[in-house]
């Protein structure tokens, strides 16, 4: 009798082993730790697919890299120039919306996340909710310790030109470095101008010859733990900072700043590889865009959803230190980063004489 039943067992294992091998499976090709895992687990017990994200990317040039190998995904997250790029080389789909039930693009999306959307397609004929769907999004500011920085230095990102007074650290990126300088200088993060762009290496040369620090992700334990004054960082950045001060009740008073000079306005959108499940695409991209899902996937990544209705409750339930970094606003001066060859070569040739010099 025992044999019989080992025997069974076996068999059912065999069985709920097949049947798990033939799930279909989503691949989606994402930035590292951007997806909660608890809203993998609904999605996959909802729809019965197995859902795989590895491997991740760290930048938009390993992403694109990677989508122009013969690596087949199903859906890929990338930032909005990349989206651009992607297009230009012919490796994604364009987003049929038709297909997209749950939301109606015209009146969901928050109305400063829409409105700079719209006079991007406006101004230039491309609109990115053509081949992107938005995923999170966000802008790019400064951290600082409210007990040492004083708010009279706040005037702009000149502050960062402030080493000899206090300790700074600059994001260890091209575009994220230059547009600093561009903007508090009163130019375009996409220009195509040389003369630009020289203005803009000189004033980070003179901020650099301060001995300012580089940093990326490491910034994360370094501005609780007090390593530095002031940090430029993303929102997503300073939102998590400010949850790990909050949760482990270090003493440091912490505020987020953005210039009044422009920053960079970000966006991650869902995009559609050439070659991919697109049933399974819709699939998830539906569900992610549910109201109460989208909700969670902010709260938990510390990132801002793209839905005004997800991210009116975020803001509402995030402590008072957290608002700032979940209530978006688009300036006048604000931009969106745009793909031009051009200036993606200006502004690399630029910060590699910066870092090198």
């Amino acid at each position: 009798m025992k044999k019989i039943i080992i025997v069974l067992a076996l068999f059912l294992s065999i069985l709920t082993l097949s049947a798990c091998e033939k799930k279909p499976t989503l691949h989606i090709y994402n930035w590292g730790n951007y997806l909660s895992q608890k809203v993998v687990k609904k999605f996959e017990k909802e729809f019965g697919v197995k859902v795989k994200q590895t491997p991740t990317f760290d930048t938009n040039e390993t992403a694109i890299t990677m989508l122009q190998s013969n690596h087949t995904f199903d859906l890929a997250v990338p930032s909005d120039y990349a989206v651009e790029q992607l297009l230009s080389l012919g490796l994604i789909e364009k987003i049929d919306w038709t297909k997209i039930t749950v939301i109606d693009p015209t009146v969901d999306f928050d109305s400063h996340l829409k409105g700079l959307i719209d006079k991007i397609a406006l101004e230039t004929n491309y609109d990115l909710l053509d081949y992107g769907v938005p995923y999170f999004w966000g802008n790019f500011g400064i951290m600082y310790n409210e007990d040492i920085v004083s708010e009279a230095d706040l005037t702009g990102w000149d502050i960062m030109n402030k080493a000899d007074k206090y300790k700074i650290s600059l994001y260890d990126s091209s575009r994220d470095s230059m547009l600093m300088a561009l903007k508090n200088l009163g130019f375009s993060v996409n220009t195509e101008d040389e003369s630009e762009i020289d203005a803009a290496i000189n004033w980070l040369l003179e901020v650099k010859n301060k001995k300012v620090s580089f940093a990326t992700d490491e910034i994360l334990d370094d501005m609780p733990n007090g390593k530095y004054d002031l940090a430029a960082l993303y929102s997503g950045d300073a939102a998590y900072i400010m949850s790990i001060i909050i949760e482990e009740k270090i003493d440091i008073n912490l505020k987020y700043y953005v210039p009044n000079e422009g920053t960079n306005i970000w966006v991650d959108a869902m995009v559609i590889p050439k070659g991919a499940n697109q049933e399974l695409a819709y699939q998830f991209i539906n569900f992610i865009l549910r109201e109460e899902i989208s909700y969670q996937n902010s709260i938990e990544m510390g990132y801002a959803s793209p839905l005004a209705t997800s991210l009116s409750r975020v803001v509402n339930e995030v402590p008072a230190l957290m608002k700032p970094m979940y209530e978006l606003r688009v300036g006048p001066n604000d931009e969106i980063f745009r793909y031009s060859p051009k200036n993606k070569q200006l502004i690399d040739n630029a910060w590699l004489l910066v870092r090198t010099n």
